[in-house]
């Protein structure tokens, strides 16, 4: 299946997170997402510091998807390795419970994510396997990005051109951030 690039939610600890999405209780809504429309590309963050964060970005996808979005849910909780399992998971399984078998994830809290990749399967939503393994990002830093993806996903996301100091910058700070200053 070819999924988009730029189509894409990605449920986990990307950049959003700690503190950035929340809820206003006197509006009762979603404060610090984009509302307009369905965005190219929506990251959807831990919110380590907020226990309502999971139901709240649940409730943001959900009221997307109902509208007639259709994203490819891309989680960092499965290694890209590993998308050829969550596939066939994916293909064979009725209910999230039965994903999260297949694919025998230790060390995350899967309640979190039951209701995501239960609407995936419910909405026939891709879901892609983004996270890269520590064997995968040891090769990486040895060998280049070259050894663990494809020709043409290196050159389609362009990952053998330099990036600048600026946006690096940026970058770590978004991560920092994210990460509760950590």
């Amino acid at each position: 299946m070819k999924h988009l690039p730029l189509v894409a939610v990605l449920a986990g600890a990307l950049l959003a997170g700690c503190g950035m999405i929340k809820k206003d209780s006197a509006a009762g809504r979603m404060t610090g997402m984009q509302e307009a429309g369905n965005p190219q590309v929506l990251l959807l963050g831990e919110g380590h510091d907020n226990p309502q964060a999971p139901k709240l970005r649940f409730e943001e996808l959900k009221k997307r998807v109902d509208g007639g979005w259709h994203p490819v849910i891309a989680m960092e909780q499965f290694d890209h390795e590993d998308q050829p399992l969550l596939d066939d998971a994916v293909k064979g399984c009725g209910d999230a419970g039965c994903v999260i078998r297949v694919m025998s994830k230790k060390g995350w809290d899967w309640q979190q994510y039951y209701p995501v990749i239960q609407l995936a399967l419910d909405k026939h939503l891709p879901i892609i396997a983004v996270n890269l393994s520590r064997a995968n990002a040891s090769k990486v830093v040895r060998d280049g990005v070259a050894s663990s993806f494809d020709a043409k996903t290196v050159a389609e996301y362009r990952l053998n051109e330099p990036i600048s100091a600026d946006w690096r910058k940026a970058q770590e700070n978004e991560i920092r951030t994210g990460h509760c200053n950590m």
